[in-house]
């Protein structure tokens, strides 16, 4: 018997018979689940981590074309304000790290195990991941994965 929350077996069991889509057992631990990082990739708390990721790496991709503006260069002759922005920046830097290896690593997974595309899509992808790689990931949660992956309702997931 695998230790848990009382049902917990009953639940793992009736998911384990096919009834994967019932995600209401509570991630009590995924290898106990059955759940292998693929099959995680499409659940709902894959779809918010992935999203929170995603949106970081637009952040940190808006902050990097703002300090290629003319606006920067006039900010950066006050102190002051330059000391907001740098703040920041780091903060955005500080978030915006570790969501990039989330994304990265997450979409490739998915890419190369839960994708439904043609291989030569899947390779077009995996070639835009390694040239831009945050942003291509990106792009590809925003065009590939929210496609694939719908949000489903309930809680837990």
């Amino acid at each position: 018997m695998v230790g848990g929350p009382r049902g917990y077996t009953r639940k793992l069991a009736r998911a384990n018979r096919g009834f994967a889509a019932d995600n209401a057992v509570a991630h009590w631990d995924a290898r106990a689940e059955g759940l292998s990082m693929s099959r995680w990739l499409i659940t709902n708390g894959a779809r918010r981590v992935l999203s929170w990721s995603s949106w970081a790496v637009v952040g940190l991709g808006v902050f990097f074309a703002f300090m290629l503006t003319p606006w920067y260069r006039q900010i950066a002759a006050m102190p002051r304000v330059l000391l907001a922005v740098q703040w920041l920046g780091g903060a955005l830097g500080v978030v915006a790290i570790p969501a990039t290896l989330v994304l990265i690593v997450g979409m490739a997974i998915f890419c190369v195990r839960e994708d439904r595309s043609r291989f030569s899509v899947k390779l077009s992808w995996f070639i835009l991941f390694f040239l831009i790689a945050p942003f291509g990931s990106a792009i590809y949660y925003f065009f590939v994965y929210r496609k694939q992956v719908p949000a489903t309702s309930g809680a837990g997931q």
